[in-house]
């Protein structure tokens, strides 16, 4: 299951980052906002010269910081949420209301940590 993309052509998994910058453009070519923010995102973080793909600094430096706990967490949260999906068979209806929600979660959880950590400090 590709979420509809059809066949990525010419990209091997073997280069998971092609391979996000490539769902990336078919996405972008239906219309979903921020995707070629996305692509450069990753493409800057893939890249040997950054600054040349994205010039805004300060949105470079931080691919350059190592993955944080709460990130690691997120990708072990996606792991398990695909793993589920693909042991019970997800239908088609709750496997985008599953990635959707979780998306969110994934995007938010290092504010949120941020945010209780300074409502702790009170």
């Amino acid at each position: 299951m590709n979420g509809g993309l059809g066949p990525i052509q010419g990209v091997e998994f073997d280069s998971p980052g092609a391979w996000l910058v490539a769902i990336a453009s078919v996405l972008e070519a239906r219309g979903v906002p921020l995707c070629e923010e996305f692509a450069e995102m990753v493409r800057s973080d893939m890249s040997a010269e950054p600054y040349s793909v994205c010039r805004a600094r300060a949105a470079t430096e931080l691919l350059l910081e190592p993955m944080t706990t709460a990130e690691a967490t997120a990708s072990q949260m996606l792991l398990a949420a695909f793993t589920h999906a693909r042991e019970t068979q997800l239908d088609d209806e709750g496997l985008p209301r599953l990635m959707a929600l979780l998306a969110v979660y994934v995007a938010r959880f290092e504010s949120y940590l941020a945010e209780r950590s300074v409502r702790d400090a009170f």
